[in-house]
């Protein structure tokens, strides 16, 4: 992603409680400070602790600006006891800032789609992560239609070429636990519709609108 103050919403998707910490380091995550039960030491040696926050409940949002300025290596852990020796944690790359890309995450799970509601228009990197059990896949529609109006099969999929919707961007299925990285033209102002069309997930709405500003 681009180096500068990123505004996360960041939101519980799982069944227990979680957190967010942000380190920075030019470490491997195998090679952190850990106590004896795995879990990372927050002020331990070659790591710079830039941003932590509360607790997050099953379900609940949590806003945060975190200060990404300095580009190079950071680590998104959930350093609640166990967590982190159980996986849950990703190493981001931070770039120089850019004047023509942005960076938008995307979240998909069952049955939601985690992007930010208001975009400014222009070419951005879209990274998106599966935190779902199952495969799933993130296209992008632009379109001045309602949610309910969009052109849909007999089995209440969407019908990608049919009218009054643009298909903007596609992508491979993502299986459980992967990432994909994609550039997506978003210079247009407007409505923007970011879903998963594996058969019956628009259907169980696993949609999130998007509005795009000049």
């Amino acid at each position: 992603m681009l180096a500068g103050q990123a505004n996360f919403s960041i939101t519980n998707i799982g069944t227990i409680q979680h957190e967010l910490l942000v380190f920075k380091s030019d470490l491997a995550p195998s090679a952190y400070p850990v106590d004896s039960k795995g879990r990372i030491i927050e002020d331990g040696p070659s790591i710079t602790l830039v941003s932590r926050g509360d607790k997050v409940d099953p379900g609940a949002t949590q806003a945060r600006t975190v200060d990404l300025t300095q580009p190079g290596t950071y680590l998104f852990v959930c350093n609640i006891p166990g967590h982190f020796k159980a996986g849950m944690f990703r190493v981001v790359t931070v770039t120089p800032p850019s004047a023509e890309q942005a960076y938008i995450p995307a979240a998909l799970s069952e049955w939601r789609v985690a992007v930010p509601t208001t975009i400014k228009a222009g070419t951005v990197n879209l990274e998106t992560a599966n935190f779902g059990t199952i495969q799933h896949e993130l296209l992008v529609f632009k379109s001045d239609l309602p949610i309910s109006g969009f052109p849909v099969d007999k089995n209440g999929d969407i019908i990608e070429d049919g009218p009054g919707i643009a298909l903007v961007s596609d992508g491979a299925n993502l299986d459980p636990g992967t990432t994909q990285a994609r550039t997506v033209d978003l210079t247009q102002p407007g409505t923007y519709f970011f879903l998963c069309n594996i058969p019956g997930h628009f259907k169980a709405g696993m949609y999130s609108v998007v509005t795009v500003t000049p």
